[in-house]
């Protein structure tokens, strides 16, 4: 009997990446990089997640919600660590710089996301095009709503645009320092986790038609655009197995 086909459900393309949250991106790039066969499911609802949030995986009977789980269940189940060859230091070192990415700016990124109004209009525009127009015009603001309550608790929307903009600059220019230029990876001659988590967070500020400090803060350090340029090639540029969800 052959074993059913691990499916990612996360949200919509957006912006020409294959879908719009930077933690989906980092499963696809995480699993493109390691070589497993999956199929995206184009989610609108995150509720219907185990969690409440995209992105999760469907492996056979398990559901599996939050990326960092996610890693930690393709590699328990399916074999598939791109860690396997860093030394105990390396692994420490490629966890600091993950939380630096996923927990720090994570949530620059949202803040110019979400905070400016022109960009979370045209963002949500592209993200929710799949729901009927009335539905996302009573959608979209509580979206905002909670978000913005969200970076408010967790400190960074208590902060000013500039100041945003410099913490979230003290994180790409750290990631441009660690580069190895002769390598070409966070930690050497081949991609690891970390590079996947990198990968995501590095093509929503990139690619997505959206001017903010933290954007060009990026787009002045050419090793680091580069870098994000050639792992879209790697992780997000080839066509994915696609199926649709469910709406709301």
């Amino acid at each position: 009997m052959l074993a059913a086909m691990l499916e990612l459900h996360t949200m919509v393309p957006a912006f020409g990446l294959p879908t719009f949250t930077p933690f989906g991106l980092k499963l696809i790039a995480y699993m493109r990089l390691a070589g497993l066969d999956f199929r995206v499911v184009e989610e609108v609802d995150p509720r219907r997640g185990p969690k409440g949030k995209f992105p999760w995986l469907v492996d056979g009977d398990a559901t599996i919600a939050d990326s960092d789980f996610v890693v930690r269940h393709l590699v328990a189940h399916h074999g598939a660590d791109l860690d396997a060859g860093l030394s105990v230091a390396q692994r420490a070192h490629a966890h600091s710089l993950r939380r630096m990415v996923e927990e720090s700016l994570c949530f620059c990124i949202l803040y110019y996301r979400w905070l400016e109004d022109s960009t979370y209009r045209a963002a949500t525009e592209v993200a929710l095009a799949s729901m009927a127009r009335p539905v996302r015009g009573v959608v979209r603001p509580l979206i905002r709503r909670r978000i913005l309550r969200d970076l408010w608790g967790q400190g960074i929307g208590r902060h000013s645009a500039a100041e945003v903009a410099e913490l979230g600059g003290e994180d790409l220019e750290a990631l441009s320092a660690g580069l190895d230029a002769a390598q070409g990876y966070l930690l050497g001659a081949e991609p690891t986790a970390v590079d996947a988590s990198a990968a995501g967070f590095l093509a929503v500020l990139l690619y997505p038609p959206f001017d903010n400090p933290l954007r060009r803060r990026l787009e002045r350090l050419p090793n680091l655009v580069a870098y994000t340029d050639r792992m879209r090639g790697l992780c997000f540029d080839t066509p994915l197995t696609l199926e649709a969800g469910r709406g709301l």
